[in-house]
């Protein structure tokens, strides 16, 4: 194959088979959870966030008070504010409490389109991000689920867009700055893991940028005015916390790892039921993509500090806080509480398979040129 074909068969695949490819996998990955909703019913755990939902009606500015609990360690009212009208009008009818959360649902799903142009090139790193994100069985389960849960996975992405809008957009417009900073905002507000969603992307970038051009003056004047809505973000963030955000009000006692093994007994268990959940969730075909990140972790190539900073900061350190919230309150340690690290994990095995990618086909043309 010539260097020209190489060059048009990527130019056709950036210009037509990354959208193909996306929105092939978009049915699908819909498909999937819209039947998943259709052969389940609503369960306790949603029940009772109905209840709570339904006891806050009439109520004068109820999202203020910091006392109903919607899920988890939190009573945080973005579950309120994004579905309770909705079930005030239509009552407990599964498909039509679902609307909120499709919508939100899909623009999860155009936020990953976004980051995965800016972050994967190579039909084999979509291919690989695109199955993780629409066929996991966590995000299928949790995508219409009603509790906040469903909304986390967009949340964390759109964070992440945006995050890379504030350090890298040469301008940004008033309207695009009041976009950001009320996603910011939002996401303090949402849920308890909010603030991880806005503080760790910052610092992700933050964190690479610095790397690259170790100027703490630049990096600040890219935070710019959003050094305003960043700390409201955390004032309005830690004003619900001290209601409920670590489980001050679950203290439930119950076995911590009742569900997923204990790190410390069984270390080994522990890793793979966490990286199964946020691979393939019972799809063991998915292992084999773990081979690029376990090879690129430790060869040296050129994107290899900005991963493992990405693998750290957005994908280690939350697992690393929740873990340590459900401990200290003595609560569960749940797959669905790290359900939004699932779409940052698929962008990084994505990632990591472009640069494998490059790996072997630096190695193949270095071989070719000594045999010449």
């Amino acid at each position: 194959m010539t260097p020209s074909l190489i060059d048009r068969t990527f130019s056709f695949w950036k210009k037509y088979g990354q959208v193909l490819l996306f929105v092939l996998f978009l049915w699908y990955g819909l498909f999937l959870r819209l039947d998943r909703l259709d052969k389940r019913e609503l369960w306790n755990d949603e029940f009772f966030q109905i209840h709570q939902i339904q006891a806050d009606f009439g109520k004068s500015y109820p999202f203020l008070s910091r006392t109903t609990t919607y899920g988890d360690h939190t009573s945080y009212p973005g579950e309120y504010l994004l579905t309770g009208y909705f079930l005030k009008k239509y009552g407990v009818d599964k498909w039509k409490l679902a609307i909120p959360h499709l919508a939100v649902v899909l623009l999860g799903m155009f936020f990953l389109f976004l980051l995965m142009k800016r972050y994967i090139r190579t039909p084999m790193g979509w291919l690989f991000c695109l199955t993780i994100f629409m066929i996991n069985g966590n995000l299928v389960y949790y995508a219409f689920e009603y509790r906040p849960y469903a909304v986390l996975p967009t949340l964390s992405l759109g964070m992440l867009w945006w995050a890379h809008r504030i350090f890298e957009a040469p301008v940004l417009r008033w309207p695009e700055r009041i976009i950001i900073s009320l996603f910011m905002f939002g996401c303090g507000i949402y849920h308890a893991y909010g603030i991880l969603f806005v503080l760790l992307p910052i610092g992700y970038l933050a964190g690479v940028h610095y790397w690259k051009e170790r100027d703490i003056q630049k990096l600040t004047e890219r935070l710019g005015i959003f050094w305003v809505p960043l700390v409201l973000t955390c004032l309005a963030w830690g004003w619900y916390a001290s209601a409920n955000a670590t489980g001050a009000l679950v203290n439930s006692k119950v076995e911590t790892f009742q569900y997923i093994h204990n790190p410390l007994l069984k270390p080994w268990k522990f890793f793979k039921g966490t990286v199964g959940n946020i691979t393939g969730d019972g799809y063991d075909w998915m292992y084999p993509m773990l081979l690029a990140p376990t090879v690129m972790t430790w060869v040296r190539h050129r994107q290899q500090a900005a991963q493992n900073i990405f693998l750290v900061v957005l994908v280690i350190v939350p697992f690393a806080a929740i873990l340590a919230v459900d401990v200290l309150s003595r609560y569960w340690f749940l797959q669905r509480q790290f359900v939004w690290i699932i779409p940052l994990w698929a962008l990084y095995i994505g990632w990591c398979w472009d640069s494998f990618y490059d790996f072997v086909l630096q190695k193949c043309v270095s071989r070719s040129k000594a045999a010449a």
